[in-house]
Formats: C-alpha cells, structure tokens, sequence
C-alpha cells in the first residue's frame, strides 16, 4: 500500500454557541487521509461521516449526514506522519469505535479523542496536542491545534487572535 499523508482538519463552534467563543476551547477536530483528503469526523450524537457519507452511528436517527469536506473546515494542519491503512480499513475502525463509545459527551468521547484515536490507528502514534477537555484548566491557552504556527487557514477570520 502506498504511503498517505494524513492532516488535522479543525473547525470552531463559533460565538454563541454553547460549545465555545472565537477565545475558548470550542474546536471541533476531524482527520483528513490522502492526497484525496478524505475527511473523517464525529458529527451530531455519535455518527461517524467520511468522504461517502455515514459510516457508523450509535442512533437510527443520525441518516441524513451528508459527506464530509476539506471546504467545511476553517482550517487545515499537514501532519509529518504517513498512513498505510486503506480506505476499508478506516470505515471498519470507524464502525468498531462507534460500537466502544456509543455515547457522545463533550468531556469525551467526542470529536477529539476520535481523531485522536484514529490518528493513533493509522500510524501508530499520537497526534501532538492536548484535546480541549485536558486544557479546561489553563483557559485554552496551551498547545491547542489551532494556535500552530504551521496550521493554515481555509476561513482566516475564524484564527484565535
């Protein structure tokens, strides 16, 4: 299998909403694979999407989910490691994730700890930065992913200031 680069694709949840403000912790993590760019995230109660679509979901409820893009994100972090894992491979962790962490919580399991697990199973090492719910205690201030100096920015307006 030939090597694919793999990218951290963020997103904030934007003034207002209960997840977070333009300062706060309120980013939402997904993973990019390939040259393709194939997005994979957690979205609504506990529903993995990917390029085609759903994936696996913990409730009948999540079905229209459309399919995941690099466009949807605010912005985009190259990471220096590669994957050898294949498309199928990724929809079956995806499914048995699902099946271990039925239940979203915002403390997690949540859109972070499934990028980081699948960053983890695609290369065998973890991603570099401290999910939100370990940086509560400094205000969001530490090694957050949208702070990189690296990370380049699909929308710029929505960068931490």
């Amino acid at each position: 299998h030939p090597s694919r680069p793999i990218k951290l694709v963020i997103r904030h949840f934007g003034p207002g909403s209960l997840l977070g403000s333009s300062t706060d912790l309120g980013w939402h993590w997904g993973l990019a694979v390939g040259d393709e760019d194939a997005c994979y995230e957690v979205a609504g109660s506990m529903a993995i999407t990917g390029p085609k679509g759903i994936l696996a979901a913990s409730s009948p409820f999540a079905s229209n989910i459309k399919p995941t893009h690099l466009s949807q994100y605010d912005a985009v972090l190259s990471l220096p490691h590669t994957t050898q894992k294949t498309d199928a491979e990724v929809v079956e962790f995806c499914r048995q994730w699902v099946r271990k962490h039925p239940i979203y919580n915002v403390l997690g399991p949540n859109c972070q700890t499934f990028a980081e697990d699948l960053f983890t199973f695609l290369c065998s090492h973890n991603l570099p930065f401290s999910k939100s719910a370990s940086r509560i205690d400094t205000f969001g201030r530490s090694a957050g992913p949208e702070h990189h100096p690296s990370t380049q920015w699909i929308k710029p307006e929505k960068k931490p200031r």
